[in-house]
Protein backbone atom coordinates (compact mmCIF):
# COMPACT_ATOMS: atom_id res chain seq x y z
CA UNK A 1 0.00 0.00 0.00
CA UNK A 2 1.47 3.57 -0.66
CA UNK A 3 1.39 6.40 1.44
CA UNK A 4 -1.54 8.14 -0.21
CA UNK A 5 -3.52 4.58 0.23
CA UNK A 6 -2.61 4.81 3.88
CA UNK A 7 -3.45 8.02 4.57
CA UNK A 8 -6.39 7.62 3.06
CA UNK A 9 -6.93 4.49 4.79
CA UNK A 10 -6.09 5.52 7.98
CA UNK A 11 -8.15 8.89 8.39
CA UNK A 12 -11.06 6.84 6.83
CA UNK A 13 -10.77 4.93 10.02
CA UNK A 14 -10.50 7.94 12.22
CA UNK A 15 -13.91 9.27 10.45
CA UNK A 16 -12.01 12.07 8.72
CA UNK A 17 -11.83 10.35 5.15
CA UNK A 18 -13.36 13.48 3.36
CA UNK A 19 -10.52 15.75 4.59
CA UNK A 20 -8.26 13.42 3.99
CA UNK A 21 -8.74 13.13 0.15
CA UNK A 22 -9.37 16.92 0.17
CA UNK A 23 -6.29 18.03 1.12
CA UNK A 24 -4.68 15.36 -0.68
CA UNK A 25 -6.32 16.55 -4.28
CA UNK A 26 -5.85 19.49 -4.13
CA UNK A 27 -3.18 21.75 -6.33
CA UNK A 28 -4.18 19.83 -9.84
CA UNK A 29 -6.54 18.08 -12.59
CA UNK A 30 -4.68 15.31 -12.41
CA UNK A 31 -4.36 15.01 -8.16
CA UNK A 32 -8.45 14.61 -8.47
CA UNK A 33 -8.03 12.22 -10.73
CA UNK A 34 -5.31 10.03 -8.76
CA UNK A 35 -7.08 10.66 -5.62
CA UNK A 36 -10.74 9.66 -7.05
CA UNK A 37 -9.29 5.99 -8.72
CA UNK A 38 -7.54 5.42 -5.63
CA UNK A 39 -11.03 6.36 -3.34
CA UNK A 40 -12.41 3.88 -5.52
CA UNK A 41 -9.96 0.63 -5.32
CA UNK A 42 -10.07 1.45 -1.56
CA UNK A 43 -13.58 1.09 -1.31
CA UNK A 44 -13.60 -2.36 -3.90
CA UNK A 45 -11.07 -3.66 -1.61
CA UNK A 46 -13.06 -3.18 1.69
CA UNK A 47 -10.47 -1.06 2.92
CA UNK A 48 -12.94 2.35 3.46
CA UNK A 49 -16.76 2.62 2.92
CA UNK A 50 -17.19 5.77 0.49
CA UNK A 51 -21.09 5.60 0.43
CA UNK A 52 -20.77 5.60 4.54
CA UNK A 53 -18.39 8.60 4.50
CA UNK A 54 -20.41 10.56 2.07
CA UNK A 55 -23.42 9.71 3.66
CA UNK A 56 -21.90 12.43 6.30
CA UNK A 57 -21.10 14.81 4.11
CA UNK A 58 -22.68 18.72 5.04
CA UNK A 59 -23.22 21.74 3.12
CA UNK A 60 -23.01 23.68 5.99
CA UNK A 61 -19.85 23.39 7.10
CA UNK A 62 -17.60 26.70 7.59
CA UNK A 63 -14.34 25.09 8.79
CA UNK A 64 -14.65 21.66 6.44
CA UNK A 65 -13.69 21.62 3.15
CA UNK A 66 -15.46 22.84 0.12
CA UNK A 67 -18.48 20.54 -0.27
CA UNK A 68 -18.55 20.78 -4.06
CA UNK A 69 -15.28 19.79 -4.61
CA UNK A 70 -15.19 17.03 -2.35
CA UNK A 71 -18.95 15.97 -4.10
CA UNK A 72 -16.68 16.16 -7.39
CA UNK A 73 -13.96 13.62 -6.38
CA UNK A 74 -17.06 11.10 -5.35
CA UNK A 75 -18.91 11.83 -8.81
CA UNK A 76 -15.37 10.65 -10.49
CA UNK A 77 -15.02 7.47 -8.56
CA UNK A 78 -18.55 6.59 -8.70
CA UNK A 79 -18.47 4.18 -11.98
CA UNK A 80 -15.78 2.73 -10.69
CA UNK A 81 -17.82 1.67 -7.31
CA UNK A 82 -18.92 -2.01 -6.59
CA UNK A 83 -21.77 -1.09 -4.36
CA UNK A 84 -25.53 -2.31 -3.80
CA UNK A 85 -27.62 0.16 -5.95
CA UNK A 86 -30.10 1.23 -3.13
CA UNK A 87 -27.31 2.59 -1.15
CA UNK A 88 -25.78 4.21 -3.69
CA UNK A 89 -29.05 5.43 -4.92
CA UNK A 90 -29.37 6.86 -0.72
CA UNK A 91 -26.05 8.56 -0.60
CA UNK A 92 -26.87 10.69 -4.26
CA UNK A 93 -30.05 11.57 -2.54
CA UNK A 94 -28.48 12.37 0.40
CA UNK A 95 -25.75 14.54 -1.89
CA UNK A 96 -28.38 16.04 -4.25
CA UNK A 97 -29.76 17.59 -1.09
CA UNK A 98 -27.58 19.03 0.92
CA UNK A 99 -26.65 20.88 -2.52
CA UNK A 100 -29.67 22.69 -2.01
CA UNK A 101 -30.94 25.12 -4.93
CA UNK A 102 -27.37 25.05 -6.74
CA UNK A 103 -27.10 24.79 -9.81
CA UNK A 104 -25.12 22.22 -9.89
CA UNK A 105 -27.43 20.00 -7.39
CA UNK A 106 -28.00 17.41 -9.57
CA UNK A 107 -24.80 17.18 -11.61
CA UNK A 108 -23.95 13.67 -9.78
CA UNK A 109 -27.45 12.47 -11.38
CA UNK A 110 -24.30 11.96 -14.44
CA UNK A 111 -22.03 9.36 -13.10
CA UNK A 112 -24.93 7.63 -11.30
CA UNK A 113 -25.93 7.02 -15.27
CA UNK A 114 -22.66 5.73 -15.47
CA UNK A 115 -22.48 3.73 -12.14
CA UNK A 116 -25.95 1.86 -13.92
CA UNK A 117 -24.91 1.32 -17.37
CA UNK A 118 -21.66 -0.86 -16.05
CA UNK A 119 -23.96 -3.88 -15.30
CA UNK A 120 -27.01 -4.50 -17.15
CA UNK A 121 -28.61 -5.79 -13.85
CA UNK A 122 -27.84 -2.21 -11.94
CA UNK A 123 -30.53 -0.51 -13.99
CA UNK A 124 -33.51 -3.44 -13.10
CA UNK A 125 -32.09 -3.58 -9.68
CA UNK A 126 -32.65 0.85 -9.37
CA UNK A 127 -36.15 0.19 -10.90
CA UNK A 128 -37.24 -2.43 -8.29
CA UNK A 129 -36.08 0.24 -5.75
CA UNK A 130 -38.57 3.04 -7.63
CA UNK A 131 -41.70 0.56 -7.87
CA UNK A 132 -41.05 -0.17 -3.81
CA UNK A 133 -40.48 4.12 -2.71
CA UNK A 134 -42.10 6.14 -5.80
CA UNK A 135 -42.88 9.08 -3.49
CA UNK A 136 -38.83 8.93 -2.24
CA UNK A 137 -37.10 8.53 -5.23
CA UNK A 138 -38.73 9.36 -8.42
CA UNK A 139 -36.16 12.00 -9.51
CA UNK A 140 -34.43 8.97 -10.29
CA UNK A 141 -36.25 7.51 -13.29
CA UNK A 142 -35.09 9.35 -15.47
CA UNK A 143 -31.19 8.63 -14.97
CA UNK A 144 -32.51 4.73 -14.87
CA UNK A 145 -34.68 4.86 -17.88
CA UNK A 146 -31.46 6.43 -19.65
CA UNK A 147 -28.82 4.03 -18.31
CA UNK A 148 -30.98 0.94 -18.72
CA UNK A 149 -31.98 1.83 -22.81
CA UNK A 150 -27.91 1.91 -23.46
CA UNK A 151 -28.14 -2.20 -22.75
CA UNK A 152 -31.84 -2.63 -23.78
CA UNK A 153 -33.07 0.34 -25.68
CA UNK A 154 -37.19 -0.85 -26.36
CA UNK A 155 -37.29 -2.75 -23.10
CA UNK A 156 -36.07 0.38 -21.24
CA UNK A 157 -38.22 2.87 -23.62
CA UNK A 158 -41.68 0.45 -22.52
CA UNK A 159 -40.69 0.92 -18.82
CA UNK A 160 -40.42 4.66 -19.70
CA UNK A 161 -43.80 4.36 -21.05
CA UNK A 162 -45.47 2.14 -18.47
CA UNK A 163 -44.34 4.89 -15.76
CA UNK A 164 -45.70 8.40 -17.72
CA UNK A 165 -49.15 7.53 -16.66
CA UNK A 166 -47.92 6.63 -13.21
CA UNK A 167 -50.64 8.19 -10.31
CA UNK A 168 -47.47 10.23 -8.88
CA UNK A 169 -46.73 13.17 -10.64
CA UNK A 170 -43.33 13.37 -10.11
CA UNK A 171 -42.76 9.92 -10.99
CA UNK A 172 -44.65 10.07 -14.37
CA UNK A 173 -43.07 14.05 -14.99
CA UNK A 174 -39.79 12.28 -14.61
CA UNK A 175 -40.78 9.75 -17.25
CA UNK A 176 -41.54 12.04 -19.68
CA UNK A 177 -38.70 13.95 -19.34
CA UNK A 178 -36.50 10.34 -20.04
CA UNK A 179 -38.16 10.04 -23.49
CA UNK A 180 -36.15 13.57 -24.58
CA UNK A 181 -32.58 12.18 -23.01
CA UNK A 182 -32.84 8.74 -24.65
CA UNK A 183 -30.16 8.21 -27.32
CA UNK A 184 -32.57 6.59 -29.80
CA UNK A 185 -30.83 4.02 -32.79
CA UNK A 186 -30.94 6.20 -35.95
CA UNK A 187 -33.43 3.43 -37.38
CA UNK A 188 -35.54 3.40 -34.50
CA UNK A 189 -39.33 4.04 -34.83
CA UNK A 190 -39.40 4.95 -31.23
CA UNK A 191 -39.27 8.18 -31.46
CA UNK A 192 -42.09 8.52 -33.29
CA UNK A 193 -43.81 6.59 -30.77
CA UNK A 194 -42.47 9.17 -28.14
CA UNK A 195 -43.29 12.35 -29.98
CA UNK A 196 -47.05 10.66 -30.00
CA UNK A 197 -46.65 9.95 -26.42
CA UNK A 198 -45.59 13.66 -25.58
CA UNK A 199 -49.05 15.43 -28.23
CA UNK A 200 -51.38 13.56 -26.07
CA UNK A 201 -50.13 14.30 -22.66
CA UNK A 202 -49.82 17.67 -23.83
CA UNK A 203 -53.21 17.37 -24.86
CA UNK A 204 -54.42 15.46 -21.65
CA UNK A 205 -52.79 17.67 -19.11
CA UNK A 206 -53.05 21.14 -18.08
CA UNK A 207 -50.85 21.26 -15.29
CA UNK A 208 -48.00 23.35 -15.41
CA UNK A 209 -45.43 21.18 -14.49
CA UNK A 210 -46.91 18.99 -16.94
CA UNK A 211 -46.37 21.75 -19.43
CA UNK A 212 -42.71 22.77 -18.75
CA UNK A 213 -41.73 19.12 -19.32
CA UNK A 214 -43.61 18.82 -22.40
CA UNK A 215 -41.65 21.83 -24.02
CA UNK A 216 -38.14 20.68 -23.25
CA UNK A 217 -39.04 17.20 -23.75
CA UNK A 218 -41.00 18.01 -27.47
CA UNK A 219 -38.26 20.47 -28.49
CA UNK A 220 -35.90 17.77 -27.95
CA UNK A 221 -37.44 14.77 -30.06
CA UNK A 222 -37.42 17.74 -32.85
CA UNK A 223 -34.01 17.63 -33.28
CA UNK A 224 -34.06 13.79 -34.43
CA UNK A 225 -35.67 13.91 -37.16
CA UNK A 226 -37.86 16.63 -39.42
CA UNK A 227 -40.52 14.31 -39.83
CA UNK A 228 -40.57 14.90 -36.09
CA UNK A 229 -41.29 18.77 -36.01
CA UNK A 230 -45.00 19.29 -36.87
CA UNK A 231 -45.94 16.95 -33.63
CA UNK A 232 -44.07 18.76 -31.64
CA UNK A 233 -44.69 21.66 -32.84
CA UNK A 234 -48.62 21.16 -32.15
CA UNK A 235 -47.21 19.44 -28.49
CA UNK A 236 -45.15 22.61 -27.74
CA UNK A 237 -48.37 25.17 -28.91
CA UNK A 238 -50.82 23.25 -26.83
CA UNK A 239 -48.24 23.25 -23.58
CA UNK A 240 -47.75 26.85 -23.64
CA UNK A 241 -51.48 27.70 -24.46
CA UNK A 242 -52.48 25.58 -20.98
CA UNK A 243 -48.90 26.31 -19.07
CA UNK A 244 -48.30 29.23 -17.18
CA UNK A 245 -45.15 30.46 -15.35
CA UNK A 246 -43.30 26.91 -15.34
CA UNK A 247 -43.89 26.54 -18.74
CA UNK A 248 -42.67 29.65 -20.05
CA UNK A 249 -39.55 29.09 -17.83
CA UNK A 250 -38.86 25.94 -20.02
CA UNK A 251 -39.72 27.70 -23.17
CA UNK A 252 -36.97 30.28 -22.02
CA UNK A 253 -34.14 27.60 -21.24
CA UNK A 254 -34.84 25.55 -24.64
CA UNK A 255 -34.31 28.79 -25.91
CA UNK A 256 -31.83 30.02 -23.80
CA UNK A 257 -29.24 26.97 -24.34
CA UNK A 258 -30.40 25.17 -27.91
CA UNK A 259 -31.49 28.12 -29.57
CA UNK A 260 -29.06 27.63 -32.55
CA UNK A 261 -29.98 23.62 -33.03
CA UNK A 262 -34.16 24.15 -32.71
CA UNK A 263 -35.97 23.72 -36.35
CA UNK A 264 -36.81 26.94 -37.57
CA UNK A 265 -40.94 26.84 -36.54
CA UNK A 266 -39.97 25.88 -33.19
CA UNK A 267 -37.81 28.60 -33.00
CA UNK A 268 -40.48 31.15 -34.13
CA UNK A 269 -42.99 29.66 -31.84
CA UNK A 270 -40.73 30.20 -28.93
CA UNK A 271 -39.56 33.58 -29.81
CA UNK A 272 -43.36 34.62 -30.46
CA UNK A 273 -44.25 33.63 -26.64
CA UNK A 274 -40.62 35.02 -25.18
CA UNK A 275 -42.67 38.70 -24.72
CA UNK A 276 -44.94 37.04 -22.33
CA UNK A 277 -42.47 36.26 -19.87
CA UNK A 278 -42.77 38.87 -16.62
CA UNK A 279 -39.99 40.91 -16.21
CA UNK A 280 -39.42 39.85 -12.01
CA UNK A 281 -38.65 36.17 -13.44
CA UNK A 282 -35.15 37.28 -13.32
CA UNK A 283 -33.96 33.27 -14.15
CA UNK A 284 -36.14 33.51 -17.23
CA UNK A 285 -35.16 36.94 -18.64
CA UNK A 286 -31.66 35.44 -17.99
CA UNK A 287 -32.10 32.33 -20.31
CA UNK A 288 -33.67 35.05 -22.97
CA UNK A 289 -30.37 36.87 -22.81
CA UNK A 290 -27.94 34.05 -23.09
CA UNK A 291 -30.61 32.55 -25.85
CA UNK A 292 -30.73 36.20 -27.58
CA UNK A 293 -26.82 36.34 -27.48
CA UNK A 294 -26.24 32.85 -29.51
CA UNK A 295 -28.50 33.45 -32.11
CA UNK A 296 -27.38 36.69 -32.45
CA UNK A 297 -23.64 35.05 -33.74
CA UNK A 298 -25.89 33.02 -36.03
CA UNK A 299 -28.76 35.42 -37.34
CA UNK A 300 -28.55 38.98 -36.26
CA UNK A 301 -31.62 40.79 -37.29
CA UNK A 302 -33.74 37.31 -35.69
CA UNK A 303 -31.91 38.23 -32.68
CA UNK A 304 -32.35 41.84 -32.96
CA UNK A 305 -36.39 41.57 -33.51
CA UNK A 306 -36.54 39.29 -30.71
CA UNK A 307 -35.09 41.41 -28.50
CA UNK A 308 -37.10 44.36 -29.62
CA UNK A 309 -40.34 42.55 -29.25
CA UNK A 310 -39.75 42.04 -25.77
CA UNK A 311 -38.54 45.27 -24.60
CA UNK A 312 -41.88 46.39 -26.39
CA UNK A 313 -44.35 44.25 -24.46
CA UNK A 314 -42.37 45.51 -21.27
CA UNK A 315 -41.84 48.76 -21.57
CA UNK A 316 -42.01 49.85 -18.39
CA UNK A 317 -40.61 46.82 -16.43
CA UNK A 318 -37.62 46.01 -18.57
CA UNK A 319 -34.97 47.71 -19.43
CA UNK A 320 -31.74 46.96 -21.95
CA UNK A 321 -29.83 46.48 -18.94
CA UNK A 322 -31.09 43.19 -18.19
CA UNK A 323 -29.40 41.44 -21.11
CA UNK A 324 -25.95 42.17 -20.17
CA UNK A 325 -24.39 39.34 -22.70
CA UNK A 326 -26.23 40.97 -25.21
CA UNK A 327 -24.59 44.21 -24.72
CA UNK A 328 -21.34 42.49 -24.69
CA UNK A 329 -22.23 41.00 -28.27
CA UNK A 330 -23.40 44.02 -29.45
CA UNK A 331 -20.15 45.63 -28.24
CA UNK A 332 -17.53 43.39 -29.41
CA UNK A 333 -19.32 43.13 -33.14
CA UNK A 334 -18.57 45.48 -35.41
CA UNK A 335 -20.12 48.75 -35.23
CA UNK A 336 -22.40 48.44 -38.05
CA UNK A 337 -24.58 46.67 -36.32
CA UNK A 338 -25.00 49.14 -33.38
CA UNK A 339 -25.25 51.46 -36.08
CA UNK A 340 -28.05 49.76 -38.22
CA UNK A 341 -29.65 49.17 -34.07
CA UNK A 342 -29.32 52.91 -33.42
CA UNK A 343 -31.22 53.93 -36.76
CA UNK A 344 -34.16 51.57 -36.82
CA UNK A 345 -34.85 52.19 -33.01
CA UNK A 346 -34.58 56.31 -32.93
CA UNK A 347 -36.95 56.35 -36.08
CA UNK A 348 -39.61 53.99 -34.06
CA UNK A 349 -39.05 56.43 -31.13
CA UNK A 350 -40.20 54.11 -28.53
CA UNK A 351 -39.10 55.12 -25.13
CA UNK A 352 -37.92 52.37 -24.22
CA UNK A 353 -35.73 51.08 -27.75
CA UNK A 354 -33.98 54.88 -27.28
CA UNK A 355 -33.15 53.98 -23.77
CA UNK A 356 -31.80 50.63 -24.53
CA UNK A 357 -29.21 52.73 -27.26
CA UNK A 358 -28.24 54.99 -24.56
CA UNK A 359 -27.94 51.71 -22.24
CA UNK A 360 -26.02 50.00 -24.77
CA UNK A 361 -23.09 52.73 -25.18
CA UNK A 362 -22.89 53.32 -21.37
CA UNK A 363 -20.29 50.91 -20.80
CA UNK A 364 -18.07 52.14 -22.89
CA UNK A 365 -15.27 54.03 -21.27
CA UNK A 366 -12.47 56.26 -22.52
CA UNK A 367 -12.76 57.03 -25.91
CA UNK A 368 -16.47 57.79 -27.13
CA UNK A 369 -17.81 55.86 -29.69
CA UNK A 370 -18.24 57.32 -33.10
CA UNK A 371 -21.13 55.80 -34.58
CA UNK A 372 -23.15 56.86 -37.44
CA UNK A 373 -26.86 56.64 -39.21
CA UNK A 374 -27.00 53.34 -41.23
CA UNK A 375 -28.54 54.70 -44.90
CA UNK A 376 -30.22 51.29 -45.42
CA UNK A 377 -32.03 51.41 -42.48
CA UNK A 378 -33.73 54.85 -43.43
CA UNK A 379 -36.66 54.30 -45.09
CA UNK A 380 -36.57 57.27 -47.33
CA UNK A 381 -34.13 60.41 -47.24
CA UNK A 382 -36.81 62.83 -46.41
CA UNK A 383 -36.32 66.08 -44.21
CA UNK A 384 -38.87 65.16 -41.50
CA UNK A 385 -36.85 61.62 -40.72
CA UNK A 386 -33.62 63.36 -41.12
CA UNK A 387 -34.47 65.98 -38.47
CA UNK A 388 -36.34 63.42 -36.32
CA UNK A 389 -33.56 61.51 -35.95
CA UNK A 390 -30.47 64.57 -35.03
CA UNK A 391 -32.59 65.39 -32.35
CA UNK A 392 -33.46 61.91 -30.87
CA UNK A 393 -29.86 61.24 -30.85
CA UNK A 394 -29.23 64.64 -29.04
CA UNK A 395 -31.99 63.97 -26.55
CA UNK A 396 -30.75 59.99 -25.76
CA UNK A 397 -27.08 60.69 -25.95
CA UNK A 398 -26.51 64.67 -25.00
CA UNK A 399 -23.68 63.29 -22.85
CA UNK A 400 -21.78 61.93 -25.17
CA UNK A 401 -21.19 64.55 -27.59
CA UNK A 402 -18.25 62.97 -30.01
CA UNK A 403 -21.10 60.77 -30.58
CA UNK A 404 -24.03 63.06 -31.16
CA UNK A 405 -21.34 64.86 -33.20
CA UNK A 406 -20.37 61.81 -35.65
CA UNK A 407 -24.36 61.01 -35.80
CA UNK A 408 -25.16 64.16 -37.07
CA UNK A 409 -21.99 64.24 -39.57
CA UNK A 410 -23.48 61.03 -40.82
CA UNK A 411 -27.16 62.86 -41.40
CA UNK A 412 -24.91 65.90 -43.10
CA UNK A 413 -23.89 63.47 -45.54
CA UNK A 414 -26.72 61.76 -46.15
CA UNK A 415 -29.10 65.06 -46.54
CA UNK A 416 -29.67 66.82 -49.57
CA UNK A 417 -31.92 69.52 -49.30
CA UNK A 418 -30.48 72.71 -48.60
CA UNK A 419 -32.66 73.44 -45.32
CA UNK A 420 -32.00 70.10 -43.88
CA UNK A 421 -28.42 70.77 -43.79
CA UNK A 422 -28.84 74.59 -41.98
CA UNK A 423 -30.97 72.84 -39.46
CA UNK A 424 -28.42 70.36 -38.95
CA UNK A 425 -25.93 72.91 -38.62
CA UNK A 426 -27.92 74.72 -36.12
CA UNK A 427 -28.30 71.57 -33.80
CA UNK A 428 -24.61 71.18 -34.16
CA UNK A 429 -23.98 74.70 -33.06
CA UNK A 430 -26.61 74.41 -30.19
CA UNK A 431 -26.86 72.64 -28.29
CA UNK A 432 -23.88 70.54 -29.21
CA UNK A 433 -20.93 72.71 -29.44
CA UNK A 434 -22.13 75.51 -27.39
CA UNK A 435 -22.64 72.75 -24.50
CA UNK A 436 -19.06 70.93 -25.14
CA UNK A 437 -16.73 73.58 -26.87
CA UNK A 438 -13.62 70.93 -26.09
CA UNK A 439 -14.26 67.21 -26.81
CA UNK A 440 -17.14 68.28 -29.56
CA UNK A 441 -15.28 70.85 -31.23
CA UNK A 442 -11.85 69.02 -31.65
CA UNK A 443 -13.67 65.70 -32.99
CA UNK A 444 -15.36 68.10 -35.49
CA UNK A 445 -12.04 69.73 -36.43
CA UNK A 446 -10.50 66.33 -36.86
CA UNK A 447 -13.17 65.32 -39.58
CA UNK A 448 -12.84 68.38 -41.52
CA UNK A 449 -10.14 66.99 -43.97
CA UNK A 450 -12.00 63.83 -43.79
CA UNK A 451 -15.29 64.82 -45.25
CA UNK A 452 -16.88 65.51 -48.69
CA UNK A 453 -16.59 68.58 -49.39
CA UNK A 454 -20.26 70.15 -48.65
CA UNK A 455 -19.78 68.78 -45.17
CA UNK A 456 -16.20 70.17 -44.66
CA UNK A 457 -17.90 73.63 -45.41
CA UNK A 458 -20.81 73.28 -42.90
CA UNK A 459 -17.91 72.22 -40.40
CA UNK A 460 -16.14 74.94 -40.75
CA UNK A 461 -19.01 77.54 -40.68
CA UNK A 462 -20.23 76.32 -37.72
CA UNK A 463 -16.25 76.19 -35.91
CA UNK A 464 -16.44 79.64 -36.67
CA UNK A 465 -19.46 80.57 -35.56
CA UNK A 466 -18.42 78.99 -32.19
CA UNK A 467 -15.40 80.94 -31.75
CA UNK A 468 -17.25 84.26 -32.60
CA UNK A 469 -19.44 83.24 -30.01
CA UNK A 470 -16.98 82.40 -27.27
CA UNK A 471 -15.24 85.96 -28.18
CA UNK A 472 -18.10 87.49 -27.53
CA UNK A 473 -18.32 85.96 -24.41
CA UNK A 474 -14.86 86.70 -23.23
CA UNK A 475 -15.30 90.29 -24.14
CA UNK A 476 -17.59 91.06 -21.91
CA UNK A 477 -16.84 92.01 -17.93
CA UNK A 478 -17.76 90.58 -15.23
CA UNK A 479 -21.45 91.13 -13.82
CA UNK A 480 -21.40 91.08 -10.01
CA UNK A 481 -25.09 90.42 -10.30
CA UNK A 482 -24.56 87.45 -11.98
CA UNK A 483 -21.52 86.24 -9.80
CA UNK A 484 -23.30 84.18 -6.74
CA UNK A 485 -22.13 84.82 -3.46
CA UNK A 486 -18.86 82.44 -2.14
CA UNK A 487 -21.84 81.49 0.65
CA UNK A 488 -24.38 80.12 -2.04
CA UNK A 489 -21.19 78.70 -3.90
CA UNK A 490 -20.07 76.85 -1.21
CA UNK A 491 -23.29 75.67 -0.56
CA UNK A 492 -23.65 74.62 -3.89
CA UNK A 493 -20.43 72.66 -3.86
CA UNK A 494 -21.44 70.85 -0.84
CA UNK A 495 -25.00 69.76 -2.26
CA UNK A 496 -23.05 68.35 -5.20
CA UNK A 497 -20.31 66.62 -3.67
CA UNK A 498 -22.61 65.09 -1.13
CA UNK A 499 -24.61 63.82 -4.52
CA UNK A 500 -21.43 62.24 -5.90
CA UNK A 501 -20.44 60.73 -3.52
CA UNK A 502 -24.15 58.95 -3.02
CA UNK A 503 -23.59 57.97 -6.42
CA UNK A 504 -20.47 56.54 -6.07
CA UNK A 505 -21.86 54.29 -3.36
CA UNK A 506 -24.60 52.90 -5.52
CA UNK A 507 -22.09 52.24 -8.14
CA UNK A 508 -19.61 50.81 -6.35
CA UNK A 509 -22.18 48.00 -4.57
CA UNK A 510 -21.88 44.63 -6.36
CA UNK A 511 -18.58 45.80 -8.48
CA UNK A 512 -15.18 43.42 -8.45
CA UNK A 513 -13.43 46.07 -6.97
CA UNK A 514 -15.97 45.82 -3.58
CA UNK A 515 -15.54 41.98 -3.17
CA UNK A 516 -11.50 41.84 -3.88
CA UNK A 517 -10.73 44.34 -1.94
CA UNK A 518 -10.62 45.88 1.86
CA UNK A 519 -11.49 49.87 2.49
CA UNK A 520 -9.09 51.59 4.94
CA UNK A 521 -9.41 55.62 5.39
CA UNK A 522 -6.27 57.17 5.62
CA UNK A 523 -6.66 60.52 7.75
CA UNK A 524 -3.01 61.68 6.56
CA UNK A 525 0.40 60.92 5.55
CA UNK A 526 2.49 60.37 1.88
CA UNK A 527 2.21 56.65 1.77
CA UNK A 528 0.60 53.40 3.11
CA UNK A 529 2.32 50.77 5.25
CA UNK A 530 1.38 47.01 5.12
CA UNK A 531 3.33 43.85 6.81
CA UNK A 532 3.53 40.77 4.92
CA UNK A 533 3.79 37.41 6.82
CA UNK A 534 6.99 35.60 5.34
CA UNK A 535 7.43 31.42 4.99
CA UNK A 536 9.57 31.92 8.26
CA UNK A 537 6.75 33.12 10.13
CA UNK A 538 8.22 37.10 10.12
CA UNK A 539 6.96 39.91 8.81
CA UNK A 540 8.24 42.53 6.82
CA UNK A 541 7.42 45.67 6.44
CA UNK A 542 6.15 47.53 3.15
CA UNK A 543 5.72 50.93 2.05
CA UNK A 544 3.51 51.75 -0.66
CA UNK A 545 3.96 55.68 -1.90
CA UNK A 546 0.62 57.54 -2.69
CA UNK A 547 -0.07 58.31 -6.63
CA UNK A 548 -1.81 61.61 -8.09
CA UNK A 549 -5.43 59.67 -9.64
CA UNK A 550 -7.62 62.40 -11.12
CA UNK A 551 -10.57 62.03 -14.02
CA UNK A 552 -11.80 64.53 -16.16
CA UNK A 553 -15.29 64.99 -17.18
CA UNK A 554 -16.53 67.33 -19.76
CA UNK A 555 -19.88 68.89 -18.13
CA UNK A 556 -22.30 70.60 -20.34
CA UNK A 557 -22.18 74.38 -19.96
CA UNK A 558 -25.42 75.23 -20.08
CA UNK A 559 -26.07 72.98 -16.86
CA UNK A 560 -24.96 75.59 -15.11
CA UNK A 561 -26.47 78.74 -16.21
CA UNK A 562 -29.68 77.35 -17.53
CA UNK A 563 -30.38 73.61 -16.24
CA UNK A 564 -34.01 73.65 -16.14
CA UNK A 565 -34.11 74.65 -19.84
CA UNK A 566 -31.89 72.20 -21.14
CA UNK A 567 -33.82 69.20 -19.58
CA UNK A 568 -37.10 70.54 -20.92
CA UNK A 569 -35.18 70.57 -24.56
CA UNK A 570 -33.57 67.19 -23.81
CA UNK A 571 -37.30 65.49 -22.60
CA UNK A 572 -38.73 67.95 -25.84
CA UNK A 573 -36.36 65.90 -28.12
CA UNK A 574 -36.74 62.59 -26.51
CA UNK A 575 -40.65 62.50 -26.73
CA UNK A 576 -40.85 63.31 -30.33
CA UNK A 577 -42.98 61.09 -31.90
CA UNK A 578 -43.23 61.22 -35.88
CA UNK A 579 -46.74 60.72 -37.19
CA UNK A 580 -47.71 57.77 -38.43
CA UNK A 581 -45.15 55.52 -36.68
Amino acid sequence: MDDKAEELTTAYQEGQLIDAAYKLSRGSKENRKAISTLLSELHNKGDIDLLKSYLSLSNNSQTGPDFFLSRRLFEKALPALKAPVEQVMLCIQHLASEAGNDLAANTVFGPFIEFLAVDSTRPLRALEVIRESPVKVANFVSPVIIAGTRTNLEEYFGYATELVTHEIPDVSINAIYSLGRISYAQTSYLPVRAIEEIKRISEEHHDDRYMAVVIKTASSLAKLDASLVEPAFTAVTNALRSGSDQALHAATEVFGFEANDLPDELLNLLISNLPRVKAENGGSINNIDFGISALFKKDKNRAIGCLEKILLSNPDTLSLKAFDSFIHEILSADLATLNHMLTRWFIRGDRVLCTAITEMIEPVHGNQLSMEIDPQALPNNDPVTLIFLARKAIGYLFFKPVSVSSILISLLRAATDEDVMKELEELLLDPLLLNYPGSAREFLEARISKEPEHVSVIIESVLKRLEEYLEKIRSIEDVPELLPALRQREAYMRNFNRQMSESYKQAMKGSIVEMIATKSVILYGRSSINYVRQATSSSSRMEIPMQAHSVEMEFPRRHNLDPFGLDYLLRVFRAERMVGR
